[in-house]
């Protein structure tokens, strides 16, 4: 399902002020810049960093709980075979990761990434504007949808937010 157009009214407002988040993506600038323009709309969110999937399952290893939210690319550029993001979502979920898991890509991917077991896929590129990625995030957690079926966006945000109609059942 896709997120219909919303208005302001539709959309929480406040975020969580406290929550651990894990971003995942190989383009070191691109990760910087995103986990700065967090930073600024969530200053006392956790945020965590990986330049590929197997960095990131090693990081959930290492943790005693689990993140609140994971942000993970679909392409991982490398020499070497790295897991994809769609792989590294499928590992997650098959370690019983229960963490909201956001899909990313330039592409729309949306349908292999809930496949993989992710809640939601946003079309990049991400606004960098605060304002409106508070929108976003709003949007992303609160996984508001619709039964529309033509892809329309918020006129607000520039991303498209799909979110997955098929939730993974997840145990407390």
């Amino acid at each position: 399902q896709r997120v219909d157009s919303l208005s302001t009214d539709s959309v929480p407002f406040e975020l969580p002020k406290l929550l651990s988040v894990l971003m995942v993506d190989d383009d070191t600038v691109l990760r910087k810049l995103l986990v700065r323009s967090l930073r600024r709309v969530a200053p006392n969110w956790a945020i965590e960093e990986a330049a590929s999937g197997e960095a990131a399952l090693r990081l959930i290893d290492e943790q005693d709980d689990e993140f609140d939210v994971i942000f993970m690319d679909q392409y991982m550029a490398s020499t070497e075979k790295q897991l994809l993001g769609t792989e590294t979502i499928h590992a997650m979920r098959s370690k019983g990761v229960k963490s909201k898991i956001c899909g990313l890509s330039a592409n729309e991917m949306g349908e292999d990434f809930f496949t993989a077991g992710a809640d939601v896929f946003v079309c990049k590129p991400l606004p960098t504007k605060q304002e409106t990625l508070h929108i976003l995030l709003c949007e992303i957690l609160a996984g508001i949808t619709t039964a529309q079926s033509s892809p329309r966006r918020n006129p607000n945000v520039s991303s498209l937010v799909l979110h997955n109609p098929n939730p993974i059942a997840r145990q407390s």
